[in-house]
């Protein structure tokens, strides 16, 4: 008798413990941005807690925008998997950039940077995900997490054959 209450003490004490596990960390999430989305992550979750203001979908890939704090969070989306979580940054002027692009050296160290068709990209290589700082001058300013392999997945429906000749997704 005292055995079995043990045992159910025990079995409860483990459940009450898994359900004190935040939701991102038992959905495969490689990465939380936000506090609030997860890298890797089913989708589901996110949506039980907020509608989204707009849904679009292209081929095997669907995208969510929410309404946050910032401006808008654009969520991408390939077989339920979050794939890409970007934010806009308001006002588009150099502090804003200089600030975000000090508090992401910070985390993350020195950024590659480059600068394509006139916009400013810093971005951190972070193994299965990236973290990009864009800066379209006058009019955009986006951190962008992006989990590279739901990415080439996504591209290779795109293209109709399951390899990727550009595995680093550039």
């Amino acid at each position: 008798m005292k055995n079995r209450l043990l045992t159910k003490v025990a079995i409860a004490g483990c459940l009450a413990l898994i359900s004190a596990i935040p939701a991102y960390a038992q959905s495969g999430c490689v990465k939380e941005v936000f506090h609030k989305y997860c890298l890797g992550g089913n989708i589901d979750a996110v949506l039980a807690g907020q509608a989204p203001i707009r849904t679009s979908q292209q081929g095997g890939t669907t995208t969510y925008t929410f309404a946050d704090i910032a401006d808008n969070t654009v969520v991408t989306v390939v077989r339920g998997r979050i794939a890409t979580v970007a934010r806009s940054y308001r006002p588009y002027t150099q502090h804003t950039y200089d600030r975000l692009r000090e508090d992401l050296r910070r985390l993350y160290g020195e950024p590659a940077r480059t600068n394509p068709g006139g916009r400013m990209v810093d971005m951190w290589d972070q193994g299965p995900w990236r973290v990009s700082l864009v800066w379209n001058h006058n009019n955009n300013i986006q951190l962008i997490y992006r989990y590279e392999r739901l990415q080439e997945r996504a591209r290779d429906a795109k293209r109709g054959y399951p390899g990727n000749p550009n595995p680093s997704g550039y």
